[in-house]
């Protein structure tokens, strides 16, 4: 795949300026050497306001800022549900609750959880439960018959209340709209921090997290007929993803994904899985530290593990809008999955 000739143009990362003729617009060109070569779209666009934005001297105070709030598990007062029990997060251990997983038989998988969540005839769930914030998996595609899947997990904020209209299921539509021959899961089924808080700086709810996704990918190796597997890990679901293959087992995982990731632990993953990473210049992400220091901290930044591939990322794109419809990131992620 050619790459098209870039100007150098300086990106703010952390209040430092670097050349981006490398950055998250580059993809590489071969995922692996029994396939064919990528191709994906690379938009040509001029720099984004936000990028100008942060060359003021603004920006070394504002990521010094973020540090603080990291390591302080401060933050942002951004509440799911500002009356609920404010460290109702905090339990990290769920493995009392039944694990969504994936049956042979489909349809009555579908069937049994439907009627409880009071869904359409035509949702496809795989695990509605109530307990707590709320755990959900919705089905976009034929998973009976798909041989590409793409399993998405949401970060911050996931839970019930939100599924409907958030993140995890919009992207996941717009994936399964522009991948008609794959199935993308929607796996809603761990305890997320509920708002940018003392949870969502630490490891706790993704460790918490990663086994239950195990669980889940198991599942789906032995009872779908699925040849290739892609996780879509958006925001703290990265750390939920790396917790999951932090071992040497891949559960069926071929491909990584990680959108706006704060952190990926130590950033390794086991032999045979490829890793693609996208972040956007104006995604406020960028000014997490990624580091680790005792409780708080996510780890290191996917992007600069070893063979991790950058995908393009909308120039102008907000901190929920890689998956929307018409990004190329959406693209690049769809031809991820059907590669």
């Amino acid at each position: 795949m050619a790459v098209p000739t870039r100007t150098n143009r300086p990106v703010c990362t952390l209040g430092r300026e670097e050349p981006d003729g490398e950055g998250e617009h580059v993809v590489l060109q071969r995922i692996s050497s029994t396939r064919d070569t990528l191709e994906v779209p690379v938009p040509s666009v001029p720099p984004p306001a936000s990028v100008q934005a942060c060359r003021t001297g603004a920006v070394p105070l504002l990521a010094l800022g973020c540090l603080l709030l990291s390591l302080l598990g401060l933050g942002f007062s951004r509440s799911v549900d500002p009356t609920a029990d404010p460290t109702a997060d905090t339990a990290v251990d769920t493995a009392a609750e039944p694990v969504a997983t994936v049956s042979r038989d489909l349809p009555a998988r579908y069937a049994h959880h439907r009627g409880p969540a009071g869904a359409g005839g035509d949702r496809q769930l795989l695990g509605h439960d109530t307990t707590g914030r709320g755990l959900v998996t919705e089905v976009f595609g034929d998973l009976a018959a798909a041989r590409d899947v793409a399993v998405l997990v949401g970060g911050v904020g996931t839970d019930l209340a939100t599924f409907d209209t958030g993140t995890l299921r919009t992207g996941a539509r717009a994936l399964a709209a522009v991948s008609p021959a794959s199935a993308v899961v929607a796996w809603a089924d761990y305890v997320s921090p509920a708002s940018i808080g003392p949870s969502a700086a630490g490891p706790g709810l993704a460790r918490a997290g990663g086994r239950r996704l195990g669980v889940f990918l198991d599942s789906l190796r032995e009872n779908a007929p699925a040849t290739h597997v892609v996780l879509v890990c958006h925001s703290y679901g990265s750390a939920v993803c790396a917790a999951a293959l932090a071992g040497e087992d891949a559960h069926g995982v071929d491909d990584v994904v990680d959108l706006a990731s704060p952190g990926v632990g130590e950033g390794r993953l086991p032999a045979g899985v490829r890793r693609w990473t996208a972040t956007s210049p104006a995604d406020p992400i960028r000014l997490v530290p990624h580091v680790r220091i005792g409780g708080f901290g996510l780890g290191v930044d996917p992007a600069g593990t070893p063979g991790a591939r950058r995908l393009p990322v909308p120039p102008d794109g907000d901190h929920d809008d890689y998956l929307a419809t018409g990004s190329p990131t959406l693209a690049a992620v769809a031809a991820v999955l059907s590669a």
